[in-house]
């Protein structure tokens, strides 16, 4: 199982300056066989407009930003046992020439040697993305969406292709039971290894910022390690 970590400093997009509270919350879930993520968003490298937090759209700032968070998530927890990096904000696309993908490589690159071979990357664009990411990442969340349009969702014909490990669908609006029960069995017909279900809406806040009540938690990871 894989945890993201995502500790919220005034900005909320950065992994912070440190809290004694992941530190040990990092190395009791790695003690427990779980590989915990730090979060560092990529803002698609500025090209919707989102901006670095110097206020720029430049790619080079972009890279040289998110290098830096991979950096201090490293510094900050790496020896609590931090076991990779989640990419938010992702791109989709190959781009011309694959420039866009290129730059995921290089990031992917940049972990693992920078930080070590094992370091477990995953990007997040949240909707189908083209083949070429597979080299960019370990695993690619493919699906960040409701429950509702999770039911008619298509994946790209290549995930059925990859072991399912390389692919993460993330559900929100499944409010009761039954639903989610429908969003897990569709989750291993199309090949998602890795699958997070909660109930919580947009309208609610973050719907991945608090884990779902107990017998909702429990029976989603009951139904996520079965056959």
């Amino acid at each position: 199982m894989i945890g993201c970590a995502v500790p919220c400093n005034d900005t909320c997009n950065g992994p912070g300056t440190g809290d004694t509270q992941y530190t040990q919350a990092i190395q009791r879930a790695r003690a427990a066989g779980l590989t915990v993520i730090g979060y560092v968003a990529t803002g698609y490298f500025g090209t919707t407009g989102i901006t670095t937090r110097s206020g720029s759209t430049d790619p080079a700032e972009w890279m040289r930003q998110i290098k830096s968070d991979v950096d201090t998530w490293y510094r900050l927890y790496g020896s609590a046992g931090l076991g990779g990096v989640f990419f938010d904000e992702a791109m989709s696309r190959c781009g011309a020439g694959n420039v866009d993908v290129n730059r995921y490589i290089e990031l992917r690159s940049y972990v693992e040697q920078r930080h070590g071979a094992a370091s477990t990357v995953v990007d997040n664009p949240g909707t189908g993305v083209e083949e070429c990411y597979t080299a960019a990442a370990d695993t690619l969340v493919t699906f960040e969406g409701n429950d509702a349009s999770y039911r008619s969702h298509r994946p790209q014909s290549w995930e059925a292709r990859v072991p399912a490990d390389r692919i993460w669908h993330m559900v929100h609006a499944s409010p009761d039971e039954s639903t989610l029960r429908t969003a897990v069995s569709l989750s291993k017909q199309r090949n998602a290894g890795h699958v997070y279900i909660a109930p919580d809406t947009i309208a609610d806040g973050n719907p991945w910022d608090t884990l779902p009540p107990a017998s909702y938690w429990n029976t989603q990871l009951s139904l996520a390690a079965a056959p």
